[in-house]
């Protein structure tokens, strides 16, 4: 097991990774075509600043 897990965290298994489809756990490896600008998670920052927002879509969606 600890072999394979040194594999699949390296840069050859993060490769395979993305050759099926995954998304890598290592910083610069990406798809081809992979968007350099996608912003995929905000900081929990930006989601402090805007919890009452999302929080009040969240409602409106799905609490009735």
């Amino acid at each position: 097991a600890r072999l394979f897990i040194d594999f699949a965290i390296s840069d050859e298994g993060q490769k395979i990774f993305i050759q099926r489809g995954r998304e890598s756990a290592k910083p610069g490896l990406k798809p081809e075509g992979y968007p350099a600008h996608l912003k995929l998670f905000p900081s929990r920052v930006q989601l402090a600043e805007k919890l009452e927002e999302y929080t009040q879509r969240y409602r409106a969606l799905f609490v009735r």
